[in-house]
């Protein structure tokens, strides 16, 4: 995630080709200026069938104050698309803005 500040995280993707599970997160990077400290932070995770079918297996997703990582969020995967969605909140402490976030949207990230 980048903006006029500089890079703030990388969302880590993993599939496992033999439960067909997809597995995120969004990590701060360690040039961050607010690594290791906790900022707002979320990510969420749904593959194509979410729009028909709104179980927990189309779609998770986790939000909070946190130093180095949100997630690990999970969805099943095997012959859908997933997308990706997450935030990183450039300001810290108590008073934090949950709307001031830096928001990448990454769009179909696997498709199989």
């Amino acid at each position: 995630m980048s903006d006029q500040y500089g890079t703030y995280g990388d969302v880590v993707l993993y599939y496992d080709s033999g439960s067909a599970w997809n597995c995120a997160v969004l990590v701060k990077r360690s040039s961050f200026v607010f690594y290791g400290m906790a900022t707002n932070m979320y990510i969420t995770m749904n593959n194509s069938a979410y729009d028909d079918n709104h179980t927990k297996n189309n779609f998770d997703s986790d939000s909070g104050m946190y130093k180095y990582y949100a997630g690990p969020v999970r969805v099943y995967g095997k012959n859908m698309c997933i997308w990706i969605k997450g935030g990183i909140a450039d300001i810290s402490g108590p008073n934090a803005d949950y709307w001031n976030y830096i928001v990448r949207d990454v769009t179909q990230v696997a498709c199989g």
